[in-house]
């Protein structure tokens, strides 16, 4: 269960309450919750409302960062194959070699950019472990990724949705095919 809003707080009155369903196998039950503070601190509403202000802009970064790190490794792999395919082609294609070397370059950057933010994971489980108002540093690193990850999520699009499937074009013009790969031979049952 992640964080999906931010309470009012005072110490009677639940951080979150709602209906809650709960499935195991195909049995399903669902019940009525309320989640509070632990009775055993009394942290002040302004710094719990900041708490999670500050847990809230992470989680909204930690999914599309975690997706934007993972698919750039992909198209990097991707990239390798079709230099490799090229390669193999009939005839010489620096022109094609030199397009994929240059997206590659793009990717990184954009690698290095998503992975100087590789730890708001553990950003966000320091800001909860602790039922104090977030750090200036803290802060300073969720303000700093938001400025950043968006941007380098944006020119990791731009090469997936414009430049890699133009590459894509020109290798198809030129003949050069992407082969999915060999056929996987369906299993025959002994004797049968």
């Amino acid at each position: 269960m992640g964080v999906s809003h931010v309470a009012s707080v005072d110490e009677q009155a639940p951080l979150r309450a709602g209906a809650e369903r709960l499935e195991a196998g195909d049995r399903s039950a669902t019940t009525s919750v309320q989640v509070r503070l632990d009775p055993r601190v009394s942290p002040a509403p302004q710094a719990v409302a900041a708490r999670q202000a500050a847990l809230l802009d992470v989680a909204a970064l930690q999914g599309p960062l975690v997706a934007a790190r993972r698919r750039a490794g992909d198209l990097q792999a991707h990239l390798d194959e079709l230099r490799g395919l090229i390669r193999d082609a009939e005839g010489d294609h620096p022109a094609l070699l030199e397009r994929v070397d240059t997206l590659e370059a793009r990717v990184e950057e954009v690698e290095d950019a998503l992975d100087a933010h590789g730890r708001v994971g553990r950003l966000g489980s320091s800001i909860e472990s602790a039922f104090e108002r977030p750090t200036s540093d803290q802060l300073w690193q969720i303000e700093r990724a938001w400025e950043e990850v968006p941007p380098a999520v944006e020119r990791l699009n731009a090469l997936l949705s414009d430049e890699v499937p133009a590459l894509h074009r020109e290798l198809d013009r030129l003949g050069i095919r992407r082969v999915p790969g060999e056929p996987v031979p369906v299993p025959r049952r002994p004797g049968g």
